[in-house]
């Protein structure tokens, strides 16, 4: 992620747009037994996700971008 935010970075946008993916209970994914994961795997996940956010949010701060609009 960081890769692209620099990239990103080198293009000099009026603005940026995040997204995660957001895997609901009932969708098929999450009930494939290859994607089941642990509660330790889910915080681990959980602390990834939180770091590309903060990352996401470093970067557009650097690049003298404020929010505009958060969902989550």
């Amino acid at each position: 992620m960081e890769d692209t935010l620099r990239e990103i970075r080198k293009l000099d946008p009026d603005n940026l747009t995040v997204h995660s993916l957001a895997i609901k209970r009932a969708s098929r994914l999450k009930q494939m037994e290859e994607f089941k994961r642990t509660a330790g795997e889910e915080k681990q996940m959980a602390e990834h996700l939180k770091a590309m956010i903060d990352m996401a949010s470093r970067y557009a701060g650097e690049m003298k971008m404020t929010p505009y609009y958060l969902y989550r």
